[in-house]
């Protein structure tokens, strides 16, 4: 929940300690800076031969792009390595200090390798899942991840119960993630109501012979199941929404038994196995739920997460009808519309978003490792969009000019500007805690002054060193322009209005060099009530193109 009455944040004239100074002029500056602006589209493609095996050493020139139908010419061309570095920790500062709290160093200058982090996300949708599925699936999943260190620079667990809730939030202790994984277990799992519900639904289907009080029961039961997954979907959207500020690769493993494409299909299906026309196939259920799963592939293209959607009912068995119920005409038909209707939206998903469903087995740990190969066998396909910057939705398409080879990306983008991308990142860090620090920005701040008025004055100082920024040839001057964006969250998970500030800069040429190696500061001050805060700040150099999002920990009125 936004809130605004319990803090208020007023931005303070910059402190350069140098020669630099702040220039608010308007329209030339603007157009000067937003010249130089140019945001690129980073595609990653796996390649396969037809056995699913990785094809290592593909050039440039091998692939063929094109967007909205268009050609497009690649700007930038990454290939997988032949081997992949683990990501070492980032360092933390010395401890600050007395009277002063510090955050945000930048990582040791060392030799990194071009992998980009990656995020292994375990979603486990509980309402759609029955427990003897769901402890088979996490114990082999437990066993998987054992033997993947390395894979993933973090991971998170989370779980749908009506609602989405954080299990474990993003961490490297892989004990952390067996025990919730453990605890998740024991936990309720509702998919069992829904198979109840249905094997008494068919047995009334083959027990009565009036077709319009059947209908009227698969009406009802079609509305139930098209209302939870409303809620259900809905949940998954915002959830996968949330994630568009987190840097680096996002893979996503929900587990569950399927989600209904066209709920009561199989119902249907049942019925007129038993009624024949009597029994109309169209506008009994309502509609297909395919646009909700295709707008939700969508946003997680747009926030770079790919999906891969694991059906924890393996390999189902030839009829899950009772034999009290088994009808020779019913069960096939049924059984067989159950499948395809449940699986459907899983390969939509998947597909769409560059990565796969895995379904009808009961051991997923050879696709599970398949999963954790893509983090390490893909390419990357840089391209500037031919439309900019908008809100459209574009579709992709990605050829290899090899014969025999398949090729799995994402099928569009949808790109956000600048200023909506910092502070999609400031909300995903106070949310998730992950901050990202190539402009090696430091927080630093006191713990408040009381006002007399129930709020205390925190004062917040933003640094970073000249030399991360950069600048260019003005005339006399070098020119460079910072964004900032800050939002404030207490301890009970309000939040602030985001505040935003656009500071172009400007140094004489003769004085360049004097500054180099010097910090930047900018001053805020932050008016808050007691108690524990998360100040998220996002730094955007704004010609380099490179931003830092970092956070920093206040105990307001502590002293």
């Amino acid at each position: 929940m936004r809130i605004a009455s319990f803090i208020a944040i007023s931005l303070l004239l910059p402190v350069a300690l140098g020669a630099a100074r702040a220039d608010q002029s308007s329209t030339p500056e603007e157009e000067f800076f937003g010249s130089v602006e140019v945001q690129l589209v980073n595609l990653d493609v796996v390649v396969t031969d037809r056995s699913g095996r990785p094809v290592p050493g593909l050039r440039a020139d091998d692939f063929e792009l094109r967007v909205d139908g268009r050609p497009i010419e690649l700007r930038h061309f990454y290939a997988p390595p032949a081997s992949v570095e683990t990501k070492s920790s980032e360092a933390r500062l010395p401890a600050p200090k007395a009277g002063m709290t510090t955050h945000g160093q930048a990582p040791p200058a060392q030799a990194r390798s071009n992998r980009r982090e990656s995020a292994l996300i375990i979603y486990v949708d509980n309402f759609h899942l029955q427990p003897a599925h769901r402890t088979a699936v996490l114990r082999r999943l437990r066993h998987f991840l054992a033997d993947s260190a390395g894979v993933w620079d973090r991971i998170m667990v989370v779980s749908y119960d009506r609602s989405v809730k954080l299990r474990v939030p993003f961490t490297d202790d892989r004990q952390a993630v067996e025990s919730a994984l453990i605890d998740l277990e024991r936990g309720n799992a509702y998919g069992s109501q829904y198979a109840s519900d249905r094997r008494e639904l068919l047995r009334f289907i083959q027990d009565h012979d009036n077709p319009d009080e059947v209908i009227s029961r698969i009406e009802q039961q079609s509305e139930q199941i098209r209302n939870d997954l409303e809620f259900s979907t809905e949940a998954l959207r915002e959830f996968v929404e949330s994630l568009s500020g987190l840097p680096g690769r996002k893979a996503l493993l929900h587990v569950s038994d399927g989600m209904a494409m066209d709920p009561g299909a199989d119902l249907i299906a049942a019925a007129r196995a038993k009624f024949g026309g009597a029994i109309h196939p169209l506008g009994v259920t309502g509609p297909s739920l395919g646009r909700t799963y295709h707008e939700i592939a969508a946003i997680a293209n747009g926030a770079g997460v790919t999906f891969y959607m694991l059906d924890a009912a393996g390999l189902r068995a030839a009829t899950e009808m009772d034999l009290a119920i088994r009808a020779p005409a019913a069960a096939p038909l049924a059984d067989t519309a159950y499948r395809v209707n449940q699986q459907s939206p899983l390969s939509l998903m998947s597909d769409a978003t560059g990565g796969q469903a895995i379904l009808n087995t009961n051991d997923p740990v050879p696709a599970l490792h398949e999963m954790a190969r893509d983090q390490q066998a893909y390419y990357s396909l840089a391209f500037t969009p031919p439309d900019g910057v908008d809100e459209r939705y574009h579709r992709v398409q990605v050829k290899v000019k090899r014969p025999g080879l398949e090729v799995r990306c994402r099928d569009g983008y949808r790109l956000r500007d600048a200023a909506q991308r910092l502070a999609d990142g400031v909300d995903a860090m106070l949310r998730y805690r992950i901050e990202s620090n190539p402009l090696s920005v430091v927080l630093r701040s006191d713990q408040g002054v009381a006002d007399g008025q129930g709020t205390y004055a925190v004062h917040l100082a933003i640094d970073l060193p000249y030399d991360a920024v950069t600048f260019v040839p003005r005339g006399v001057m070098r020119a460079a322009r910072l964004e900032y964006a800050v939002r404030v969250r207490d301890g009970e998970g309000r939040e602030s209005d985001l505040v935003r500030k656009s500071l172009p800069l400007e140094v004489p040429g003769s004085d360049f060099a004097a500054v180099s190696g010097k910090p930047l500061r900018y001053r805020l001050e932050l008016r808050m009530r007691s108690g524990w805060h998360s100040i998220g700040v996002g730094v955007r150099d704004s010609i380099g193109g490179r931003e830092s999002l970092v956070y920093l920990d206040v105990n307001v009125g502590a002293n």
